[in-house]
């Protein structure tokens, strides 16, 4: 055995019978631990992975905190944020190898995003699972949403040469909401 951390080694015997532990020895010769990546490399990592999952530049998403690292997986949960939205995602990388582990999206943070960030027009883009009539039991798919103060489009489509996609136009002729500079569409 080997503790990935501190590369200390330890002979260990079992009874192939019944399984259970007879002894453990810990070995003299340990190894130098291996060299962690820094914590700019774990941030960056985080940036890029968070951007992916959310579907957005990677300048859009800024780190705000980092948790401590777990004794038992080495990793460590660090807090990111979509500057445009103000929407939070936790994102757990590895502080051995820096492999990004898992982002979840938690929602909105305490924070609340810039005055007058909300856009009235953008273009989004990403890729997914698609099902319906026309994608049948689920296929994967590319997705865009434009929106501009009058009018929208959004699109699905596989790859070219299969020839499935869907695209709705229409106009927005109705807003919900009182604030004359960041309306709600309905």
């Amino acid at each position: 055995m080997r503790n990935r951390v501190t590369g200390q080694t330890a002979n260990c015997r079992v009874n192939t019978i019944d399984g259970t532990v007879l002894s453990v020895t810990l070995t003299s010769q340990t190894r130098p631990p291996q060299q962690t990546p820094p914590m700019n490399a774990l941030i960056n990592a985080c940036i890029q992975r968070t951007a992916e999952e959310m579907v957005v530049a990677t300048r859009d998403i800024e780190f705000v905190s980092a948790g401590p690292v777990s004794a038992e997986s080495g990793a460590r949960t660090l807090t990111m944020r979509n500057r445009a939205t103000g929407q939070i995602a936790e994102c757990r990388v590895s502080t051995i190898d820096g492999t990004v582990l898992s982002v979840t999206i938690t929602g909105r943070g305490s924070t609340p995003p810039p005055s007058g960030s909300t856009p009235t027009s953008g273009n989004f883009s990403g890729r997914g699972q698609a099902s319906g009539a026309v994608f049948g039991g689920g296929r994967q798919a590319d997705a865009s949403l434009s929106f501009n103060q009058n009018g929208f489009s959004l699109g699905l489509f596989v790859p070219p040469g299969t020839g499935a996609q869907v695209r709705y136009q229409g106009t927005i002729n109705r807003l919900r909401g009182t604030n004359p500079i960041t309306p709600t569409v309905w």
